[in-house]
């Protein structure tokens, strides 16, 4: 099973500023103190571009999205 985490902004975030902080969080990822937590946690982060990871959502979202309301879940159960 595959499970990833990522940073989000609102839509109309500037690109630019969308950037800097990918650029923020993946300096931050090669901290000592991160490579701690991944490596006690058996993480392996993806360094990816925000278009690659909005990418990787919007495709889990359209695999996933039909079988979530095929089951009538919603956030509320």
């Amino acid at each position: 099973m595959v499970e990833f985490l990522g940073w989000y902004a609102p839509a109309r975030t500037p690109a630019d500023f969308v950037h800097k902080l990918n650029a923020a969080v993946q300096e931050a990822q090669q901290s000592p103190e991160m490579q701690d937590v991944y490596a006690r946690n058996a993480l392996q982060p993806l360094r990816e571009s925000p278009e690659v990871f909005g990418t990787r959502i919007r495709d889990e979202v359209a695999r996933w999205g039909p079988i979530v309301k095929s089951t009538g879940f919603t956030p509320e159960d």
